[in-house]
């Protein structure tokens, strides 16, 4: 294993970086702690002149006002949040908690981390292990302690602190199989047509996972909801995300409704192992069927409210608009909230541009329909001409999680475009053409997908 560590090649802002410092040096050096002390007055002195004397002095806090526990900082000052958990990254090595191979994956962003891994070994096993989880940050990887405790409160329930330890003793074990995606996963299609906004995802954004928790809904029914159905669960994380050149911690909601339905997990297992750090420990959300977003990792808090999340990851993020639609001046408001997911598939193995021996292949790739089965899967050599029906591998898939396929077929000498579709249940069929589905987000990439191949 090859840990990744994430190193900043961004300057700290002044402030918050020596802030932060020097509360780690409080914790392990009295004597040194003196003398930063002397040393940060000094600095809110001079900072002070530029913002308004004693004023400005009043938005540099004092020494003693910081507190390590990244709850405790987020609620008090996000900013210095952020920049708390990025020193954790760069400069203590947290960075190695990611324990991933390079060799396996795509690193797309290293600060925030985001990383896929490489479609051939995310298609070799039906349940997805950790070690070959996609990563997907909004900011810098928070470190919980095991003890971490959820607070749960809200209109009609009874508001409760609540340990990993708690939860295990309290509520019935669930164990579901689900896919969880990106709502960006195949992003890089449509930057092919056009730019957008995040990073080119390719096809590996998305596991199929064993997941182990409680059902969220068993907590809500302990804790007093009753029959209220209406309203909405409003979750927020430790760590934070930057929008709008603003901090903030990271929040999003899901509809009570939804919550209610049994599936959705307070989860701190994948495949039996305990959540790394990478991937939300020690406890997360998981929405099955909804997209990776709502599935809110390092959960500190559990709201019962009338309106949705006011968070800008959900009011001003992830929404889907129209191809004519370029973000230049959107209005948040006008925007499909994405939370289900669209039928997909894709070609995992052979990679596009690979240089493949003629004669019979074998194609590998995943489908999956949320909510329903994928019913058919079609393969086309010619670009879309001809089509021929793949089977699937995982004949007894879970009602939440993909289905892999293979298709045999013979390949001469030349080159190829290699395009794959699936068809659900209820009839619904991928869209042909990246260009029908474009948007300024670059999400939902449903398109047909195409690669191409060298046969020699």
């Amino acid at each position: 294993m090859i840990p990744l560590l994430q190193r900043s090649t961004r300057p700290f802002p002044s402030r918050e970086f020596l802030s932060f410092a020097i509360s780690r040096l409080r914790n392990f050096e009295p004597i040194l702690s003196k003398l930063m002390l002397r040393l940060w007055d000094r600095w809110r002195n001079i900072l002070a002149i530029g913002v308004g004397g004693s004023a400005g002095r009043n938005r540099f806090p004092p020494f003693s006002a910081f507190e390590w526990r990244p709850e405790s900082i987020i609620r008090s000052w996000p900013a210095a949040a952020a920049i708390a958990m990025r020193f954790q990254a760069a400069v203590m090595g947290y960075g190695r908690l990611h324990d991933i191979d390079e060799a396996d994956f795509i690193v797309r962003q290293r600060e925030p981390f985001n990383a896929e891994p490489r479609s051939q070994r995310l298609i070799e096993q039906y349940v997805t292990p950790q070690s070959l989880l996609y990563v997907r940050s909004h900011g810098a990887t928070p470190q919980l302690d095991e003890d971490h405790a959820l607070e749960v409160s809200g209109a009609d329930l009874r508001t409760a602190t609540l340990t990993l330890a708690d939860l295990k003793a309290s509520f019935p074990e669930r164990r579901i199989i689900s896919a969880m995606q990106c709502a960006g996963n195949r992003r890089a299609d449509l930057q092919s047509v056009r730019k957008t906004n995040g990073d080119p995802w390719d096809v590996g954004a998305i596991g199929n996972v064993d997941w182990t928790g409680v059902s969220l809904a068993d907590v809500l029914l302990a804790l007093g909801v009753g029959d209220r159905r209406d309203g909405y669960v409003v979750c927020t994380a430790a760590d934070v995300d930057e929008i709008d050149g603003e901090t903030h911690p990271y929040g999003i909601s899901i509809s009570l409704k939804r919550a209610m339905a049994g599936d959705v997990l307070i989860a701190w297992a994948i495949g039996g192992e305990p959540l790394s750090p990478a991937h939300g420990a020690p406890m997360r959300l998981v929405v099955p069927g909804y997209a990776g977003v709502r599935s809110a990792k390092w959960l500190t808090r559990i709201e019962l409210r009338d309106e949705p999340s006011d968070a800008p990851i959900q009011a001003k993020d992830y929404k889907l608009f129209p191809p004519d639609e370029d973000g230049s001046d959107v209005d948040w408001r006008t925007g499909l909230v994405i939370e289900a997911m669209p039928v997909n598939s894709a070609i995992c193995d052979p990679r596009d541009g690979d240089t493949l021996p003629a004669g019979m292949v074998t194609i590998y790739g995943y489908a999956l329909a949320y909510g329903r089965r994928v019913a058919r899967v079609d393969l086309s050599l010619d670009g879309g001409a001809c089509w021929v029906r793949a089977q699937f591998i995982d004949e007894d898939a879970a009602p939440d999680a993909w289905q892999r396929w293979q298709c045999t077929a013979e390949l001469a000498p030349g080159r190829h475009q290699l395009v794959v579709r699936a068809i659900d249940e209820a009839g619904q069929l991928q869209p042909e053409c990246a260009q029908d589905v474009w948007n300024f987000a670059g999400y939902l990439s449903t398109a047909w997908h195409r690669i191409t191949v060298d046969a020699q």
